[in-house]
């Protein structure tokens, strides 16, 4: 995986990736961009998605056939629900260069550049970026900061995004990409699922950055795929299915609501059956606060 080489570069070389691969969580989409992106919103679903656009989990990665997203919260403030795609987000694209896997996305900007690459090569797009607007298509707000190529063992290109103004619009088109597989992790319905191992040990502190075999694992299920992943029972009684109504965001918009009439607030999720389960060594667990 592209996290793991990512790891492997920020233990030795571009040190500052080292906290965002700490904690972010990762879900691993098995397939290239495009499957998991829509094309074509209804007026409805662009409202939807510019107002209850969130992140998964404060740190999310995306890796899929193409590359490595990292997207994040600017806000300092880690209990601090960012709603909206208006509000920009920190992001780091990871591509691996040393693989054939550039077919899958699309611009490289140094990347085209290196004669021979080397194994373990990755580029690096630093960068933050929102979506101020959903019209006929997504509208990108943002800019990269930095552009970095490296391997384990030396860095070999190193600008600021300024320097290289044809980095801008393919980036932020990829980044977008992210994005908008986040609002397909975000279908209403949906849920975020961790899968641990029972008996894993909590990270030690070091300089070694847990590897995607020693971390929790994140996806996003339907409840009647979390039902068969626990062995949850089912009935036909819906009161006595474990069901689950996902935490969701409404605006306000009735006169009775003085004060507070179009603002959005949080709709707390109702849980009915367990929230965790144990099957052979592995755990899963409904993370109902995301």
């Amino acid at each position: 995986m592209i996290f793991d080489v990512a790891c492997k570069i920020a233990e030795r070389t571009v040190h500052n990736l080292r906290p965002y691969l700490r904690e972010a969580a990762v879900f691993k989409l098995e397939g290239n961009p495009e499957e998991f992106t829509q094309i074509d919103y209804d007026d409805e679903a662009k409202e939807f998605y510019m107002e209850n656009f969130m992140l998964p989990m404060p740190v999310t990665a995306i890796e899929d056939n193409a590359s490595l997203v990292i997207l994040f919260e600017l806000s300092q403030n880690k209990d601090e629900d960012i709603i909206g795609a208006e509000h920009a987000r920190g992001f780091i694209e990871i591509i691996d260069l040393s693989r054939a896997r550039l077919n899958a996305f699309t611009d490289s900007p140094a990347g085209a550049s290196l004669p021979d690459i080397p194994r373990n090569t990755v580029e690096i797009h630093y960068g933050a970026m929102s979506i101020p607007e959903m019209g006929e298509r997504l509208i990108y707000h943002g800019a990269v900061e930095s552009v970095v190529v490296a391997t384990p063992e030396r860095i070999i290109f190193n600008k600021k995004g300024k320097e290289l103004p044809e980095a801008q619009g393919a980036v932020l088109k990829n980044v977008g990409v992210a994005w908008q597989q986040v609002m397909y992790l975000n279908t209403p319905g949906r849920y975020v699922v961790e899968d641990d191992k029972v008996d894993r040990k909590p990270p030690q502190k070091s300089r070694m950055i847990p590897r995607t075999h020693e971390r929790a694992r994140y996806t996003i299920m339907y409840p009647h795929e979390i039902r068969k992943k626990m062995e949850l029972s089912e009935h036909t009684d819906r009161t006595q299915t474990p069901h689950w109504r996902r935490r969701h965001f409404r605006r306000l918009t009735s006169d009775r609501f003085v004060n507070k009439k179009g603002k959005v607030i949080a709709v707390r999720q109702a849980w009915i059956g367990p929230t965790e389960q144990v099957v052979g060594n592995r755990r899963y667990k409904v993370l109902l606060h995301r």
